[in-house]
């Protein structure tokens, strides 16, 4: 059962985000900052979601989630050198848990058919998808843009990407 898509349509939510841009903090929360910054800069402040500037102090978090991936167009999946083994408290891989935030994001842009874009931070792999928990194998499917933070090449990078964004989301 999947929490985020049980939950009823808020009535003052609205989403206009063309781009959900899912990360785990652990991991890429600088790039995704990095990379909602520039999004904002090129294109304007309601084009892409990141949690940290489209949640309020006091939203329903996993709603605000669930709306923000329904109404996206494509959804960025930021995947850092340690996206796929990310640990709990208690040990137990992150991916694992049904109720992992990045997990549900994962599956609801890949069930609501949404374009999927892993980028690839920092050299990180792409994960086989026998590594990925089955709502999620399809990521392993979807085709991967690398985005490096070495600034010879990420300013190339980014602008890479936001020339195929403005593409998809046009």
């Amino acid at each position: 059962r999947n929490p985020l898509r049980s939950m009823p349509e808020p009535e003052s939510a609205s989403n206009d985000y063309k781009v959900f841009i899912s990360y785990r903090r652990s991991d890429a929360a600088g790039h995704a900052r990095a990379l909602h910054r520039e999004l904002s800069r090129r294109f304007d402040a309601g084009f892409a979601f990141f949690d940290r500037a489209g949640i309020e102090v006091g939203d329903d978090f996993p709603d605000r989630l669930r709306t923000a991936v329904e109404g996206c167009v494509v959804a960025l999946i930021l995947i850092g050198p340690g996206w796929l083994e990310a640990r709990a408290a208690d040990g137990s891989r992150r991916l694992d848990d049904p109720a992992d935030f990045v997990r549900l994001e994962v599956a609801l842009a890949l069930g609501s058919g949404k374009v999927v874009i892993p980028v690839l931070i920092d050299d990180a792999p792409m994960p086989a998808s026998g590594r990925l928990p089955e709502a999620l194998e399809a990521l392993a499917r979807c085709d991967a843009f690398t985005l490096r933070g070495k600034d010879y090449e990420y300013e190339r990078q980014l602008e890479d990407l936001v020339r195929q964004l403005a593409r998809r989301t046009d």
